[in-house]
């Protein structure tokens, strides 16, 4: 290597965008296309041949190409260079650039007066973060966030004129779904002046809209790759869905784009070259995957109506990697047959995984970020969606009951599952139970399909039919995972509730946070007093309800 020469003459390369020059640039200034190849153009060019046989093809060789690897140590789904290898190559560590001396140089650049100040406070902002918050995979604060955050404020400035207020209002944009609480005292710090709203520059008033315009914004001004990350019952889906239809809705300020066209992938169902597009083993005749053709029909489309192309599942290190090209600023698809496909800029990529437990960092960087967790949607907007899909013969009067005993009963025992002590037999979540809850009342209720049937039925039989249904998918919902001594405790205190209020012993013993009144009405068929909750079945018969002891529960 030290006696290699580079036949080099500052040829045109194009007019590719870079980012500032500064000392760590200048030291590998050489390294500006980046191209893993065959080590056999090595051997070639060590040989002085003039062709080359590449994976079984005779290509011509140039002899003054040069070899540059880009490597990632320590990267999920990424391995190291053989040692033989290794050798070939001279080694050029990138250390952290300059934050600060970046950021300074692109708002100088973008037409900001008093670019130094901003720049400290930009870098200073995402520094007070990453010291307060917690290590999450879905945090990021390196450079590709605050180049966001710049290129952003530039195309920004364009329609205002209050720098501060442009830099504060990105970052805002930029972190405000991570973390709205820890940035606004952050931001307190370092933009003293500003009062940071939690609403993002919404140009609608109704809260569906602002929801909405707020992750266009996101989307929009800061990356075309984009991540809802969050456990099952989050909101995710329903969050884009929403999103597409107040997109719709609103016809002035998106540019005139009326209709969203949507597209589903599920990465995890199927193999890689179902995905991304494989060579036949006999032919070796290309055939594009599934991403590949929807890639290349939203790139080819003429219509300027929104497309995303939505990736619902789990995110592994070895299909994702593939994607960072087209996640970058090269918005690029580059299959295995050699075709590049430009992503068009209509598109937009959503990602909807449960955890990025084995994204690697190059990945979180490229994308924005929106975390959405169960607890903060909590379990009541899926009862209430639930009641209005209840059939017909469900009148507004049972509705009301069946509402009722869900907010009486329902915080408590899963205070009890939760912070008691108990241990379940499967792990499960909050919504988890309120959903196996709401299965098991529509597996009762089929008679309620037929209203006419139900309305002949007496009132006070069918208000206890329903009390029925819901006593008995309680018991086999919230206490069907515990185990069999928390049966036992399960059983003392759900029947006390059902009886009266919650005794302060009881809230106490099994660390109920609230406490809980007697119910409105009694119970007209609660539990006989033998045995346990557990030992009982819902019997229907010739329209009428009871429960009635199973006698294989007590075998």
């Amino acid at each position: 290597m030290i006696n290699s020469q580079l036949a080099y003459g500052y040829e045109y390369l194009g007019n590719s965008g870079r980012l500032v020059i500064t000392p760590l640039t200048d030291r590998c200034y050489r390294i500006n296309y980046c191209l893993i190849i065959n080590a056999s153009v090595l051997t070639g060019i060590s040989a002085g041949a003039n062709t080359l046989l590449f994976e079984g093809t005779e290509i011509k060789l140039d002899p003054t190409c040069s070899v540059f690897i880009t490597m990632n140590p320590g990267y999920a789904g990424r391995s190291e260079l053989p040692d033989n290898l290794k050798a070939l190559f001279r080694t050029v560590a990138m250390m952290v650039p300059d934050y600060a001396m970046i950021a300074e140089i692109v708002l100088y650049s973008c037409g900001f007066v008093k670019a130094r100040p901003l720049s400290v406070k930009i870098v200073a902002t995402y520094r007070l973060c990453s010291e307060q918050l917690s290590s999450q995979h879905h945090y990021d604060y390196g450079m590709r966030a605050v180049k966001s955050v710049l290129t952003a404020a530039g195309n920004l400035k364009k329609g205002f004129d209050r720098r501060l207020g442009i830099c504060s209002k990105k970052t805002g944009q930029s972190m405000g779904p991570l973390m709205m609480s820890i940035y606004q005292s952050s931001c307190h710090m370092t933009y003293p002046c500003l009062l940071v709203s939690r609403q993002i520059c919404s140009p609608v008033s109704s809260p569906q809209a602002d929801y909405a315009v707020m992750m266009e914004a996101v989307m929009e001004n800061f990356r075309h790759g984009f991540m809802i990350v969050g456990e099952p019952f989050g909101g995710k889906t329903c969050a884009y869905r929403v999103l597409s239809k107040a997109l719709v809705t609103c016809r002035k300020g998106f540019n005139g784009r009326k209709q969203i066209q949507i597209t589903v992938i599920n990465p995890k169902s199927i193999t890689m070259g179902q995905l991304y597009g494989q060579f036949d083993p006999v032919s070796h005749e290309w055939s594009d995957g599934v991403l590949a053709i929807s890639y290349r029909n939203f790139a080819s489309s003429t219509t300027p109506d929104r497309k995303w192309l939505i990736f619902d599942g789990p995110i592994d290190a070895i299909w994702i990697e593939n994607m960072n090209t087209v996640l970058d600023d090269n918005k690029k698809l580059c299959l295995m047959s050699g075709e590049i496909i430009q992503l068009a800029p209509t598109t937009n990529l959503i990602f909807e995984p449960k955890d990025l437990e084995v994204a690697s960092p190059a990945t979180v960087s490229r994308c924005g970020m929106i975390y959405m967790e169960p607890h903060m949607l909590g379990w009541q907007p899926l009862m209430t969606s639930w009641i209005n899909t209840l059939p017909p013969g469900v009148s507004d009067d049972l509705k009301k009951l069946i509402k009722e005993n869900f907010l009486r009963l329902m915080p408590p025992m899963l205070d009890f599952i939760r912070k008691s002590g108990v241990k379940e037999l499967s792990p499960t979540t909050d919504t988890n139970l309120v959903k196996s809850l709401m299965n098991l009342m529509d597996s009762l209720m089929d008679e309620f399909h037929d209203e006419a049937a139900i309305n002949k039925m007496d009132t006070r039989e069918v208000f206890s039919w329903v009390e029925c249904i819901f006593l008995f998918s309680f018991v086999w919902s919230l206490g069907a995972s515990t185990n069999t001594e928390a049966r036992d405790k399960f059983d003392l205190l759900f029947r006390e509730l059902l009886a009266g209020g919650l005794s302060e012993e009881s809230r106490n013993k099994y660390h109920i946070i609230e406490t809980v009144d007697p119910p409105i009405r009694p119970f007209t068929l609660p539990f006989p007093k033998e045995g346990s909750v557990f030992d009982y079945r819902f019997i229907k018969e010739n329209l009428c309800s009871t429960l009635t002891k199973d006698k294989s529960c007590l075998a």
